[in-house]
């Protein structure tokens, strides 16, 4: 089967490359060709398979203009309205924009999408899902993992427990201490 590597963390720079299912390698790995006939073991998670448009529609009841179940896609156009979906109601539907999640499922004229951020099912006609190429999703996931690391960076304690500063707090708290040594008469100690 042919794939395309994602979310790679040691190895970046593969994110987004196509390779070539070559055989299973434990429980949750697979070995795969790569166009320069170099074999890796990647995680299953890290592969998506890639399949043909025209290979779908002639083999799958998922197909529907272009979109499949399986999909990558962003959620976008999404006005500040209610939603109301089965037994389901969204308010300000608006702040899902930008949201993540792949499509499982079409049902009563709405694709299905389970969201990434917090794992729920949400009814989107097509005319607000972009289907995300291999590229974009490498490239978007690691934006966020690494939005997550400053984040978590900014709260980390320093290593004497005492709280660490981040940005325009810290730079302010270093500019006063270098304001206090600057002054005249004043030692360092």
């Amino acid at each position: 089967d042919a794939v395309v590597i994602i979310g790679l963390v040691k190895a970046k720079h593969l994110n987004g490359s196509p390779a070539t299912v070559v055989k299973r390698d434990g429980a949750d790995r697979w070995v795969v060709r790569m166009d320069d006939e170099r074999e890796l073991s990647v995680s299953e998670a890290c592969l998506i398979i890639k399949t043909s448009r025209a290979d779908d529609k002639a083999n799958s009841g998922n197909v529907y203009d272009g979109t499949q179940v399986g999909d990558h896609v962003i959620l976008v156009g999404l006005e500040n309205l209610p939603l109301r979906y089965k037994t389901e109601t969204w308010y300000d539907v608006s702040k899902l924009n930008d949201c993540m999640g792949r499509i499982i499922r079409n049902e009563g004229g709405y694709w299905i999408i389970l969201l990434d951020r917090d794992k729920r099912e949400f009814p989107a006609q097509r005319e607000n899902i972009r289907i995300l190429d291999a590229y974009e999703i490498a490239t978007l996931k690691e934006a966020k993992e690494e939005d997550r690391r400053r984040a978590n960076a900014a709260r980390a304690p320093a290593p004497d427990g005492s709280p660490m500063l981040a940005g325009a707090a810290k730079a302010a708290v270093l500019k006063e201490a270098l304001d206090e040594t600057s002054r005249p008469g004043r030692r360092l100690a």
